[in-house]
């Protein structure tokens, strides 16, 4: 097989508009009775631990209650089955503690898969809107046993699912349905810092035995999700200092049959590269890098090769090459 390192030097710079809203007096657990007023979130001491458990004391206060309205495959039908949603932030991330009654629990759907392999089964989904700009959402998809799906959408180019975000979710089987605590770095997502910082936010649930998808707010026909959040506030939220270093090794050793019954003598070479990345400001971020490994993948992509005559492919998941690949989408 032969091959070909391609040596390249990027710098990509990013920038990242955010729109900063004002409110009133804080309306959070209250019924929001004005189409759009914010939701100013709690700001807690004591993180959770995300364990699925919703016992912890960041999860005492009162609830918000809201009606999932249908939007698949049709749309304005409420729900039957009661959602009720926490939030809250500290200097470290942004936290969800999101119950799903169910009034048969045992026929929830839900199994052990890989990420990003969840959408057959229930589930629910935090949508963000991190710059209050209505152009992207991240999206963080949890079934009933706390695997993960993630989504980048963009008003350019549409859904992407192949970013990996770190985050942390946990969930657990109740006798009522079941509950999902999430945890969303700051260091995940973009924002710019400041003293009310306004965000968006879309919750998603689908319900397999009735074949329903919902959410709060509801996502009107041809609006779109991306115009469908409801506005979050949180105050005095400071973007933390983004510094990533991502080396990368690259062994690869080829052999040749001499005969039919010897190997020829082993080609063996060794290359190395770097990525960069480093937040200049907290809505302009730098990255670079250096020798990139073009046939760099997941470790933990599984699939079986035999006998093929033509390469395997997988999905491209290196930061450099995907974090606002959408701007570069006309």
């Amino acid at each position: 097989m032969n091959s070909r390192i391609i040596n390249v030097v990027f710098i990509w710079l990013i920038g990242l508009p955010v729109a900063i809203g004002t409110g009133g007096t804080p309306v959070w657990a209250t019924p929001v009775t004005v189409e759009n007023q914010p939701i100013y979130l709690l700001r807690i001491d004591s993180p959770p631990k995300i364990d699925g458990e919703l016992d912890d004391e960041a999860w005492q206060h009162p609830p918000l209650e809201k009606d999932f309205i249908s939007y698949w495959p049709g749309y304005g039908e409420k729900l039957s089955e009661k959602t009720l949603i926490r939030m809250a932030y500290d200097d470290k991330g942004l936290y969800f503690a999101i119950l799903c009654y169910d009034s048969q629990p045992q026929d929830i759907k839900t199994s052990l898969t890989k990420r990003d392999q969840i959408y057959d089964d229930d589930w629910v989904g935090i949508c963000l809107d991190t710059l209050g700009n209505k152009q992207t959402q991240y999206g963080f998809y949890i079934n009933p046993h706390g695997i993960q799906a993630d989504i980048l959408n963009s008003a350019v180019s549409g859904d992407d699912m192949s970013p990996d975000f770190v985050w942390e979710s946990a969930a657990r089987i109740t006798p009522r349905g079941y509950q999902v605590e999430v945890l969303i770095p700051l260091s995940t997502i973009n924002f710019l810092s400041g003293k009310e910082v306004k965000m968006g936010v879309l919750i998603k649930r689908k319900v397999t035995r009735l074949g329903f998808y919902g959410s709060w707010p509801d996502i009107k026909p041809g609006i779109g999700i991306l115009n469908s959040t409801a506005p979050i506030i949180c105050k005095n939220l400071k973007a933390p200092l983004k510094m990533e270093i991502l080396p990368s090794v690259t062994y690869s050793s080829n052999q040749e049959r001499d005969n039919s019954w010897e190997w020829g003598k082993s080609d063996r070479s060794t290359d190395l590269g770097i990525g960069i990345k480093y937040g200049i400001t907290s809505s302009i971020t730098a990255e670079l890098t250096v020798n990139p490994d073009f046939s760099q993948v997941e470790s933990d992509v599984f699939q079986v090769e035999v006998n093929r005559r033509y390469p395997l492919f997988y999905i491209e998941k290196r930061p450099f090459f995907m974090e606002g690949a959408d701007s570069f989408y006309f």
